[in-house]
């Protein structure tokens, strides 16, 4: 069968000396621990695979790759590359190690048996080497296409058409791969982007960063894991000396934690207690960072938020909407009965739909 002969085309690889960390080069595989296997999938792989972080600057990520069973159609399967939610910084929090939320994972199944294979980056430095940079635009674009060129690399049956999927941090990244993919990524066809439960414009936010900043209706642990992110990015430009005590042990705790005690640890904590002056000199690189881009979108574009969202409120992604519309984005915005996870298989009918008329 097909899909016997898939399971078994991708054995385990490592890295030679002859092999250049070229974005999309696989490192290693090995097979997903059963829990994390999806029905209907032929083969559950565990990857880590080459890419580069927003500086250019070779990185690893892992992920997982999920080849549905049956006959792959001509061309090969398409592809959904998955964004996953915040999961927190410390290593033990990447997808591949910790697990999926359920829902999540009914999903992914869904996708399986709609014809779709599924990748699933885990996001630079979340399980590999080094601290992951957390809402790092260009950084999470580039894993999100490069495992598709890995996953491309271990089965020949996935063919080159794909699309890109996000919740929540997820959604950061995927709408950062939009603009990016045709160009980064030119041997592969790009078909669109889906995102759900997509942030605010931190960047916008930027400038009002300070001691006296007024609350803001997100939880604070998002910005602590975004500054302990972007102090490992960006070394050259001493982000300590802009944060208090507290900020700093904060941050320095971030760095270990996953985001249910990252959350606890910060639900009493306000941005503006966490920086001793305003960001000044800081606040292009930090702006650029965090960019959510309102331009330059190539391919159509699913945008779902509830109307419960108890993480990021509904009314904070009107003004995404309004910039990209702005902008001459053409959005296909959907609003649901739903709060910041439950959207996931409230919208699923209609994201397979759009995903279904891209690939046709």
């Amino acid at each position: 069968m097909v899909a016997s002969a898939l399971a078994l085309a991708a054995p385990p690889v490592t890295a030679t000396a002859e092999e250049p960390s070229a974005p999309g080069a696989v490192v290693s595989t090995e097979p997903l621990p059963e829990p994390q296997r999806l029905p209907g999938a032929a083969a559950s792989t565990k990857v880590t695979y080459w890419t580069a972080d927003s500086r250019d600057r070779p990185r690893t990520s892992s992920g997982a790759v999920f080849v549905p069973e049956g006959t792959p159609p001509p061309g090969g399967w398409p592809t959904i590359s998955w964004g996953h939610g915040a999961n927190g910084l410390g290593d033990q929090c990447a997808p591949t190690t910790i697990g999926r939320p359920a829902p999540e994972s009914s999903y992914l199944a869904g996708l399986l048996s709609a014809g779709f294979a599924v990748v699933a980056s885990d996001y630079i430095g979340l399980g590999t080497e080094g601290l992951p940079n957390y809402l790092d635009g260009g950084g999470e674009a580039h894993a999100v296409i490069d495992i598709v060129r890995a996953a491309r690399r271990l089965y020949p049956a996935i063919g080159p058409i794909w699309l890109a999927q996000g919740h929540s941090q997820g959604a950061h990244a995927v709408l950062n791969t939009a603009p990016r993919a045709r160009d980064y990524a030119p041997e592969l066809d790009y078909r669109g982007t889906v995102a759900t439960s997509a942030p605010p414009q931190f960047d916008a936010l930027v400038g009002l960063v300070g001691p006296q900043m007024p609350p803001v209706p997100v939880p604070a642990s998002l910005f602590v894991m975004a500054i302990a992110g972007f102090r490992d990015l960006r070394p050259d430009l001493n982000v300590d000396s802009h944060l208090t005590d507290l900020g700093r042990r904060t941050v320095a705790l971030a760095e270990t934690l996953c985001s249910p005690e990252l959350d606890e640890q910060t639900k009493n904590l306000s941005i503006g207690q966490l920086v001793s002056q305003p960001l000044g000199e800081l606040t292009e690189p930090f702006r650029d960072y965090l960019r959510l881009p309102v331009a330059g979108y190539r391919g159509p574009l699913f945008l779902g938020h509830g109307t419960h969202d108890e993480i990021l409120p509904y009314p904070l992604t009107f003004t995404l909407v309004a910039s990209l519309l702005i902008n001459g984005v053409a959005v296909d915005f959907h609003s649901y009965d739903a709060g910041h996870d439950s959207i996931i298989p409230i919208a699923a009918p209609d994201v397979r739909a759009f995903l279904a008329a891209a690939v046709h």
